[in-house]
């Protein structure tokens, strides 16, 4: 991985076993402490709250095989590798998403706004080095909170906004959420396998990214679906499955 960081990985608490590795890398999850840090600004003090993630993550809140995050970025803008680079982590509640993200985290919370040294470091150098490594598109760098309902990342999550929008797209999109639980389909056609060996179920009030409809096999008189932006597979384009946002 080309970019400035510090291999942390061998002074966090680890268990014996492992989670296992990603199929695929399509997605970038960006997340918070949670809970205001009172450390944060002290680099020293925020490697200590990484330390008790880990072993955190690790009791009963998880029972994961370590810090569920493949990196962090200080107040000082030094950025920690925390976990094998092709880990699959527990960290968004969401199977696609972990299944096939980064998850990267900043050691604050609640009201905790990053500095400028902070958003430098992860918007000009962490993010460019993992889009270029596997190929991630700009819209499939999320926040936590959309891929779950939750406050995470906070603050941060404006800012990731503002830098998706500055970014060039690779293509058009429309934007659209669930309105149930969906499977995503490997064809336009509703008894083609459902994408990721069965596993492509896309959570209620998930929003995501579609560059194109598409008619496909009528169901119930539908005959239109929309093919995700990530690749992922098609949906049933039907008002109570899946609804457009406003752009």
């Amino acid at each position: 991985m080309q970019f400035p960081y510090i291999d942390y990985r061998s002074k966090l608490a680890r268990a014996k076993w492992s989670i296992g590795t990603r199929p695929r890398t399509r997605y970038f999850t960006l997340h918070y402490n949670g809970p205001s840090v009172k450390a944060y600004g002290n680099p020293k003090g925020e490697i200590a709250q990484l330390e008790f993630d880990a072993r955190f993550h690790m009791g009963t809140y998880l029972n994961a095989d370590g810090i569920q995050y493949h990196g962090a970025t200080l107040s000082d803008d030094t950025n920690l590798q925390l976990r094998d680079w092709e880990a699959k982590l527990w960290h968004c509640g969401n199977y696609v998403g972990n299944e096939e993200s980064i998850a990267w985290t900043v050691v604050f919370g609640g009201t905790q706004r990053a500095n400028v040294r902070m958003l430098r470091s992860i918007f000009q150098v962490v993010f460019p080095a993992f889009q270029r490594e596997y190929g991630i598109l700009t819209i499939n760098v999320k926040g936590h909170k959309e891929w779950k309902k939750t406050l995470c990342p906070g603050t941060l999550f404006g800012n990731l906004i503002d830098w998706r929008n500055n970014q060039q797209p690779e293509t058009l999109l429309m934007w659209f959420e669930t309105v149930v639980n969906v499977n995503v389909r490997e064809a336009p056609d509703v008894k083609s396998p459902v994408a990721l060996n069965g596993n492509a179920v896309i959570p209620r009030g998930t929003t995501f990214g579609v560059d194109s409809i598409v008619k496909g096999v009528p169901f119930q008189g539908v005959d239109l679906y929309i093919h995700r932006a990530d690749n992922l597979g098609f949906m049933l384009l039907r008002d109570d499955l899946v609804r457009q946002k406003p752009s």
